[in-house]
């Protein structure tokens, strides 16, 4: 049972509700804004419904208007299917002091507050709407104009609260680049929670015996494991794992690791790509036990190769620069200053490792492959999170129909530089004999 009391003191009122085991614990772990990436059945939505609730009964506006929120499902129909029977059960203790308007889609409590259902598929119903607080449902369908346009800006004149939740249906839509933002620890503005089956406890023995056995394995993995990357097909670099938790027992290290330190007494690795629309430079440091640790990512647009060397040169003014680039550098294409691009880098005093000539695609990509996961399951390329535009492009890039990696979509530079660092520093050895005829 849950006890709330209104911040004058006149009513109090016993809502039929019990949090569950796991919801409890993230209650210290709730910050202004969370995404909450919570397996298929686990309850997200009735935490969110109550937080609905809890808002509009004790939140008091200083300027007396009433205080607005909002759930906004994938349409005004499925935010009905979804919390308005919800919103019923759990309010009927109050009686005539809450309306339920089923026209306009409210519901309005006696203290005025009020909360709005509507869809992001309609979205000027929320335009203009100065919330207080916004439960995004089905955050991967949701289309980022809709959120940069409407959604985002309803949030801003009250410093509204926001959760953010849906289901992990690939990457590059609004409810991954949330949970992956939230999972950033340089980033306080969202903290993203994400619970699995393994979690919760939620599902009893005997169900999950049946969805094992009747279930779709990739299927599994992205609503009951919470794994973005779990359905999405046809990945250059799929031994990347974008999973930042993993089952209990299971003690495999994710790839994406925000425990990664810059160490001032270790030679700097930098993977780069030239191009004159986008200059990537990924930043790495060997490990004594022959991992790599990229910490940090450079980019610089509409540039030259000079200002790139005048920034790692800001950036690392004491330590041991080690440039793996783009083996096109001989030749002078995105400099400004005399010289081809390497003899730029080599003028600002850095080393460079570079060979006579790119390694083929394939190979490259195969050592990537390899670096990020082996057959064996070894690990070796371990990612700050700050580095969000190689996560990105190591998560997103796919093959094209000719079966090369797609160029197209903007997802090659960066993981063009990182394949140009793993290849200096862990390159893929072939036996290279020549074959022979015998005459007998």
């Amino acid at each position: 049972m849950s006890s709330v009391l209104l911040p004058d003191g006149v009513l109090r009122t016993t809502i039929n509700f019990q949090y569950r085991r796991w919801q409890r614990e993230v209650l210290p772990l709730m910050t202004h804004w969370v995404a909450m990436n919570v397996h298929r059945g686990g309850g997200k939505t009735v935490f969110c419904t109550m937080r609905l609730i809890q808002a509009a009964l004790t939140t008091k506006t200083k300027n007396g208007i009433p205080a607005k929120f909002s759930y906004v499902g994938m349409s005004i129909s499925h935010a009905r299917q979804t919390i308005w029977n919800e919103l019923k059960h759990y309010l009927a203790p109050l009686g005539d002091k809450v309306q339920f308007n089923s026209n306009d889609n409210t519901v309005t409590f006696e203290n005025g507050n009020i909360i709005l259902l509507s869809g992001y598929e309609d979205p000027e119903r929320n335009r203009g709407l100065h919330l207080h607080g916004l439960v995004l449902d089905e955050a991967q369908g949701c289309p980022q104009k809709v959120w940069d346009e409407i959604l985002m800006a309803t949030l801003a004149q009250n410093e509204a609260w926001l959760i953010v939740i849906g289901t992990p249906r690939g990457t590059g839509n609004l409810f991954h680049k949330f949970c992956l933002q939230g999972d950033d620890p340089n980033d306080d503005t969202i903290t993203t929670i994400t619970r699995t089956v393994a979690d919760t406890g939620e599902m009893s023995p005997t169900m999950w015996k049946r969805i094992l056995a009747n279930g779709d394995r990739d299927a599994i993995r992205q609503e009951y494991f919470c794994d973005f990357m779990a359905r999405v097909k046809n990945r250059v670099y799929s031994n990347f794992d974008t999973r930042t938790s993993f089952p209990a027992g299971d003690d495999t290290k994710p790839h994406i690791d925000p425990s990664i330190r810059f160490d001032k007494d270790r030679p700097v690795w930098v993977g780069m790509d030239f191009n004159v629309g986008t200059l990537p430079a990924v930043c790495a440091q060997m490990q004594d036990d022959g991992t790599i640790h990229i910490f940090n990512e450079l980019t610089l647009h509409d540039t030259t190769t000079d200002r790139m060397a005048a920034l790692l040169r800001a950036e690392f003014p004491n330590q041991n620069v080690i440039i793996c680039p783009d083996a096109s550098g001989t030749q002078r294409k995105t400099s400004a200053l005399a010289g081809s691009d390497i003899t730029i880098l080599k003028r600002m005093g850095f080393e460079v490792r570079i060979p006579t000539m790119n390694p083929r695609t394939k190979h490259r990509v195969l050592a990537c492959q390899v670096a990020l996961e082996s057959a064996d399951g070894t690990r070796s390329v371990f990612i700050h999170p700050r580095c969000k535009r190689l996560i990105e492009c190591l998560t997103l890039q796919q093959y094209n129909a000719n079966g090369d990696p797609d160029k197209t979509k903007g997802f090659d530079h960066h993981a063009d530089a990182f394949g140009y660092l793993i290849c200096a520093l862990r390159p893929i050895k072939y036996n290279r004999t020549r074959s022979r005829e015998f005459i007998l």
